[in-house]
């Protein structure tokens, strides 16, 4: 009689179980289907709840939070665009794949047109400067200009521009006392390695007049002196940037976002802005900021449509939510020369321009560059 009421209670625990959980040491959770009931789906619930809280408790929940705060990391990265990733340009507007993307675009281009100034940076100046005649003292007036005490003297802009070492002509100020050279002509800082010849050739002039005009007794200069370059013309990155021109406004319109940490308005999160927002109509005329030749045109989703420019000393410019472009890669185009029309392709609020200013690969804060 007992062994009958045994094998009835156990076909009955039977009937009510659905699935039998395995937990002995070192295994996983498993289970097998048993014999349906009445109530086998409210079993069959409360059996897989269990198994997901056995599951995801100790070292599988540390390690399920550890997934979490990884990919939340990583999101804050991206739309923070605190600088270039191997994945791309962050810019507070994502990132592209390095592959293709703004960053492999800029990679490609660096070298064309990179200007031989900048090894000058890095260069301490002796003190000597080699040309052998004095040069005339003049005091700046109040109304004075560059191009009229050029005049005056019968010489060119660069020649007054380069003697004196000026980098903004917009900021010349009375009572600076100016050094008038007797020709035209540049100062030279000579960089490691240069030979009087090879300075001559990059200049296209002849070497006589070099050795005329300074006070050399042989070929042998050193890195840092200054020799005086007659007939000789400054770079035209130098000048323009001397000049206050190198950079003008693509597209005029009221700034909507600058340049530097501002709100994402897709993400609401602090993130940094390379470039400028300006705002226009759609189909307003879009320019090239500064001569240069056209090496791509592309769309994607971040950007829209864009072009992508390579100038002399190294630098880029990037026009972005174009509606549509009007130049083709290769193309020379002339500062102020129409590349396309303004659109809010991509990721934009409305229609603008995104346009950046990059050196070398770097992006650079366009108001530092632009003038009206």
């Amino acid at each position: 009689m007992s062994e009958l009421i045994a094998h009835q209670r156990v076909v009955k625990r039977r009937k009510r179980k659905l699935f039998t959980i395995n937990e002995s040491p070192g295994s996983q959770v498993s289970s097998r289907p048993e014999e349906e009931t009445e109530n086998g789906s409210h079993f069959k619930k409360h059996i897989r709840g269990a198994g997901f809280v056995r599951f995801f408790s100790g070292r599988n929940a540390f390690f399920l939070i550890g997934v979490i705060v990884a990919v939340f990391v990583a999101l804050f990265f991206v739309s923070n665009g605190t600088g270039r990733t191997p994945y791309g340009i962050g810019g507070g507007l994502g990132a592209f794949p390095k592959d293709a993307g703004i960053d492999s675009l800029l990679d490609m281009y660096l070298s064309l047109g990179k200007s031989p100034e900048d090894a000058e940076e890095n260069i301490v100046p002796t003190g000597n400067v080699l040309m052998s005649y004095d040069p005339v003292n003049y005091v700046v007036k109040s109304g004075d200009t560059v191009s009229g005490i050029a005049y005056k003297f019968d010489l060119d802009m660069s020649t007054i521009i380069s003697f004196n070492g000026i980098d903004n002509v917009r900021r010349l100020q009375a009572g600076v006392e100016l050094k008038i050279p007797p020709i035209d002509g540049v100062i030279h800082l000579v960089k490691g390695r240069e030979s009087l010849s090879s300075i001559a050739a990059n200049y296209g002039v002849d070497l006589e007049p070099i050795l005329d005009i300074n006070n050399i007794d042989s070929e042998i200069i050193h890195e840092g002196d200054k020799l005086f370059v007659p007939n000789a013309r400054m770079s035209y990155v130098k000048y323009h940037k001397a000049m206050g021109d190198l950079f003008v406004y693509p597209l005029k319109g009221p700034l909507s976002s600058g340049f530097g940490m501002r709100k994402d308005p897709f993400t609401g999160l602090m993130s940094m802005h390379r470039g400028y927002d300006i705002v226009a109509a759609t189909g307003s005329s879009v320019t090239a900021s500064n001569e240069g030749r056209v090496v791509y045109t592309g769309e994607n989703a971040l950007y829209g449509r864009y072009v992508l420019l390579s100038h002399q000393g190294g630098y880029q410019t990037l026009y972005a939510h174009l509606s549509r472009w009007s130049v083709s890669e290769g193309q020379w185009v002339a500062q102020g020369q129409k590349i396309g029309e303004v659109g809010t392709t991509g990721r934009s609020t409305g229609p603008h321009l995104h346009f950046s200013i990059y050196n070398n690969g770097d992006a650079l804060d366009p108001g530092k560059y632009l003038y009206n």
